[in-house]
């Protein structure tokens, strides 16, 4: 599967929230992978003020496509975070705008096939899914069964932790096997923190000081 970041399909919006005019070329990666038959999940930021009158859009897409359409509550990531109150739109908020198009049904783990931090739904009469993700109205942490590879090579144990590993030395040293690194991993989850209390402890400010464009996925 291949997570697609698009939160938008306006194209000046889409502009203005990623500092590049490039919704065709994404939108053209959309299509290709579809043609392919790769499994894509859609990830959108809720953005109140930017892109919540643009919600019948990606009904639209989870209706008429097989995709995964996920919405993300915008979190307080990177010094200069332009987080605020007045533009935090929280999951509640939007499914219940979600459901003023479509009715949504609720999916179980068995449905979602793998553990993850999305809450799934089927669209009634439509070919795609829609999901909502909670990391600051209702925390998954102890659940959480995800770790971060940076672009750069280093794990990543908690979105909210700025604490990274280099793998990358070790990945391309000769003498060093496989079973080394994951004595590494494993060793570094055992200090995973909880995110939701890094969450809480913040001053107001942003719960992490690395950017989420350098961070990766």
């Amino acid at each position: 599967a291949v997570n697609l970041s698009l939160d938008s399909f306006d194209r000046e919006t889409f502009a203005r929230v990623t500092g590049r005019d490039m919704l065709p070329e994404v939108l053209r990666a959309l299509d290709a992978m579809l043609a392919a038959g790769i499994r894509v999940k859609i990830n959108a930021v809720g953005l109140r003020g930017i892109n919540d009158g643009q919600l019948a859009d990606f009904v639209h897409a989870a209706m008429t496509l097989p995709v995964d359409v996920r919405f993300i509550e915008f979190m307080p990531m990177g010094s200069d975070t332009l987080w605020s109150p007045e533009n935090f739109w929280p999951a509640s908020d939007i499914r219940a705008a979600v459901e003023q198009h479509v009715r949504l049904v609720p999916l179980g783990d068995a449905n979602e096939g793998q553990r993850g931090p999305a809450r799934m739904f089927a669209l009634e009469g439509g070919k795609g899914r829609m999901g909502f993700i909670t990391p600051l109205t209702n925390h998954f942490c102890l659940s959480c069964n995800r770790l971060r590879m940076t672009s750069d090579g280093h794990l990543r144990t908690c979105l909210f932790a700025d604490r990274e590993y280099p793998l990358r030395p070790l990945l391309r040293h000769p003498k060093v096997t496989d079973e080394h690194i994951a004595r590494v991993i494993a060793q570094a989850c055992k200090s995973k923190p909880v995110g939701a209390d890094l969450l809480a402890a913040r001053q107001g400010g942003a719960v992490a000081s690395s950017k989420m464009v350098s961070i990766g996925g």
